[in-house]
């Protein structure tokens, strides 16, 4: 080995790599990288191989990140990052054979069994992803039981227009109501939202929505309970889906609520402004089974405070 010193004089090559390594916060990683790419000769960098390097750090990323939450800012819904695209950002998204949302079509349905929610009220907790307005941190038992498996939870969130249409049918507005099982694996609930009366539980929410992207506000001071949220009595489709966002991860159970509930004008328009366009377009079928099923919201379970919908 050379007893020569590294050349400190830094060109403009590396002082690019230098400002890709500040945006992370993997020291280990980046020093690995960067010992592998010393030279023999001279020790000096090769800042090629660190760029290159940095970048598979930086996909790496978007790929072991992106999950229910929308955290992940690299995807969005246009231009060269939309939807045509996502299959940059996960092989799924443009691959996979289950994907969502579809069109739900009541020639394609068959029988289902009942499914329940228990939902309680909790404090708000509210973040602007930069993909949608989201609330979450709930209260622990608030859960889906659906096939006899229980799901907590997690949070739920708005897209505009609708992602799934019923008999071709486009709603304003749609929201997810996003739980998990102990093994990890997700179960969503789909609720229409269309143009009417004001909403009164969706307005203490919209009252303290963040305008500014990556920001997120808790108000113990204001209890939110998602029944609310949940049309009284609906038909429902149950089917086999995906997230409807990057990574598209397949196995998702989806229930889509064939009846909405309703929006003001105002509403509608307040969601709008932070987030205009935040819709999937729709994927194929597939040939996949879609179920019918029908609940009414009132049994109310008096032990939780929440609702059991069979």
């Amino acid at each position: 080995m050379s007893d020569s010193k590294p050349d400190l004089k830094f060109n403009e090559k590396a002082q690019k790599v230098i400002k890709e390594m500040t945006r992370f916060d993997w020291s280990v990683a980046l020093l690995t990288v960067a010992i592998g790419s010393f030279g023999v000769a001279g020790m000096i960098p090769d800042y090629d191989k660190i760029e290159n390097e940095v970048a598979n750090i930086e996909s790496t990323e978007v790929h072991e990140t992106h999950d229910h939450s929308h955290a992940e800012h690299s995807w969005s819904y246009e231009g060269d990052t939309g939807p045509e695209y996502w299959g940059e950002f996960s092989d799924t998204c443009s691959t996979g054979k289950f994907q969502s949302p579809i069109n739900l079509s009541a020639t394609d349905i068959g029988s289902n069994d009942s499914f329940d929610i228990n939902y309680s009220s909790s404090p708000l907790t509210i973040v602007n992803n930069g993909h949608t307005i989201q609330v979450e941190g709930f209260d622990e038992g608030n859960s889906l039981t659906i096939d006899g498996k229980d799901y907590e939870l997690l949070q739920y969130h708005f897209h505009t227009p609708s992602e799934y249409t019923v008999d071709g049918e486009r709603f304003p507005m749609e929201m997810h109501l996003v739980h998990t099982g102990e093994d990890g694996n997700l179960a969503v609930i789909g609720v229409m939202i269309r143009e009417g009366a004001e909403n009164s539980g969706i307005a203490p929410i919209w009252d303290v929505m963040p305008e500014e992207a990556g920001s997120a506000e808790s108000f113990s001071d204001i209890q939110v309970n998602p029944a609310d949220l949940v049309p009284d009595d609906s038909k429902y489709y149950k089917l086999s889906g995906s997230l409807t966002t990057p990574p598209c991860t397949e196995g998702v159970k989806w229930v889509v609520m064939e009846k909405p509930i309703e929006f003001s004008k105002t509403q509608i328009e307040k969601f709008q402004k932070a987030h205009p366009h935040n819709s999937r377009p729709l994927q194929d079928t597939n040939g996949r089974g879609i179920e019918e099923g029908s609940f009414s919201k009132s049994a109310l379970n008096s032990k939780s405070n929440g609702f059991k919908l069979s």
